[in-house]
This record gives C-alpha cells, structure tokens and sequence, in this order.
C-alpha cells in the first residue's frame, strides 16, 4: 500500500486482503480524485476488518477523522453519508485546530444547497445541535456562514432552526456581515434597564480567518455606544 500511487491501486489492493495502517488510510482519502474517488466497497472491507475506527484520527499532523477527510478532499455525498451514518462517525470531533465537520463544510468548496441539506440530516438523524461549537474559538454555524459569505445557510439557520443570534464567540464576536462595505445608518431595537450599554463597531473587511478586522482604520474608533434608558 505504500508503494501504491493512485486510489483505484490502494483500493483493489485492500479488497484483496493488504492490511492498512492509519497512514494508509490518510492515504487513501487525500490521493482519490475525481476519476478515482474512494468506493463504498473498499470502506466497508474496511469497516468490517479490525483495521480501522473511522473516528480515530488518521492524520497525526492535525488529527482529521475519516470524516474531516472526506470533505478536505474530493467531497463525496455517497462517501459522506456512509460515514456519517452507516459508520456512525462523530460529526462533533475537533481535530487539533479544533474544527469540526460542520466548520470544514462551511468554509470549504462545498455548494450551499450541500450545506443546508447536510445540516438538516445532522438535526433530523444526530439530533446535532446547530447552537453547538464549531471551532477553537467557539464559533456556531451561524458565525461561519456569515463569516465566509454564505447567504443560503444564514438565511436556512435563522429560518428554519433554534440557533441564536446573539450567541457570542470566544473572543466576544457576534459577526452581521453584509458582504460589501456599505455606507449608512443602523436602525436597531433593544430593551434592557436603564444605564445598560450597546456597543456597536464597524469594520470594512474581514481578516483571512473571517474575524473582525478594524487595523486598517488606523486610528479611526469607529463606534456607537449607545446608553438605555430603561422602560
């Protein structure tokens, strides 16, 4: 199996009895392509052989589970819907930079309409909470989908599930990104007692992560902080 240079190789060597290792397995998954994608064959062999745990992580460098790969490389909904549930992978496993299934299918290639239909099959089947952490700074669904321009899913979570808005990140972000840099007034509605404080800034860009990005406004504040009155 090390010496195997394409999918279809490793596949038909596994199907004929070829023990694989964790590394082989890593292997498998970041090696497939299109025209050579990973076949349900070869993971059920693998599956019902004592070779491999789908939820223990095969890539030591960052700890991806078998289903943080099949989103990394060559998304694949037969291949991801037989992991997550024919094989009953953990769709909350965080790999050492603490994502979890949900993060990589917000901020990688996979379309909208995937996300939103792939989210609905979590709540319907895993009971996945779509309030839960995403990532190493506790971003939900919500944050990311705003963060990496995702108007489908934003409008699919506060539509047509119990996430909520002012749920706030490790580093105390509640992110409304509007995709373009706007000029205007914000209208809001607020109650709280008298004497409580909202405080509202603005920043033009994202950084390459998706967090707020207020350096380049130098020494601009840029902030409304507005005082309740109470009643």
């Amino acid at each position: 199996l090390q010496l195997a240079t394409n999918s279809d190789i490793m596949q038909i060597l596994i199907q004929n009895g070829a023990k694989a290792q964790s590394e082989d397995i890593a292997k498998l998954f970041t090696i497939a392509t299109e025209e050579q994608p990973v076949s349900l064959e070869t993971l059920r062999i693998l599956l019902k052989s004592d070779q491999w745990y789908p939820d223990n992580p095969v890539y030591t460098s960052n700890g991806d589970t078998a289903l943080h790969l099949s989103i990394r490389y060559n998304y694949k909904p037969e291949i991801f819907y037989f992991l997550l549930f024919e094989a009953k992978c953990d769709p909350n496993i965080k790999n050492v930079y603490g994502e979890t299934l949900v993060h990589l299918l917000i901020t990688n290639w996979v379309s909208e309409s995937k996300i939103v239909i792939t989210i609905k099959d979590l709540m319907m089947t895993r009971q996945w909470d779509p309030n839960s952490s995403c990532n190493s700074i506790d971003d939900t669904a919500l944050h990311l989908a705003a963060k990496f321009h995702k108007p489908e899913v934003v409008q699919f979570l506060l539509s047509e599930t119990k996430c909520d808005l002012n749920i706030r990140n490790k580093i105390g972000e509640t992110v409304m990104d509007l995709g373009q840099n706007m000029v205007g007034w914000v209208r809001m509605k607020v109650n709280g007692k008298a004497g409580d404080q909202v405080t509202l800034q603005f920043a033009e860009v994202l950084d390459k992560e998706g967090n707020f990005y207020t350096t380049n406004l130098r020494a601009a504040e840029a902030t409304d902080i507005y005082t309740l009155k109470g009643g």
